[in-house]
């Protein structure tokens, strides 16, 4: 979904010490714009109890913000540019195929 759009994965895993871990890094460059996307995957082998973007309470988008923040703040130099930001979530359901929502530009409390 984002490699097609013309992002790049530029980090996976990613941990703030304190704060928590984020998913996915991802980035597009359009001139002196820097476009980062963090994202939360949620995972489920059926949707029998429920789809994965349900699990996301406020407290971790809280956490995911503080940790978006924190990523920003280390990597400056090396995201060099206006940066705009954003929080999505892919919600992956096991099934075959595997049924993926992309759910963009999350509001953050």
């Amino acid at each position: 979904h984002y490699i097609k759009r013309g992002y790049e994965i530029i980090d996976r895993n990613v941990s703030i010490p304190r704060v928590g871990e984020i998913d996915i890094v991802a980035s597009r460059r359009n001139g002196n714009m820097v476009d980062i996307v963090f994202i939360e995957v949620k995972t489920r082998k059926s949707s029998a109890f429920g789809y994965g973007y349900e699990a996301i309470s406020n407290n971790k988008l809280r956490r995911i913000r503080d940790c978006a923040i924190g990523y920003i703040s280390s990597n400056r130099e090396r995201l060099h540019g206006n940066i705009y930001w954003r929080f999505d979530i892919a919600s992956i359901v096991m099934t075959t195929p595997p049924t993926i929502n992309i759910y963009e530009n999350i509001e953050l409390v």
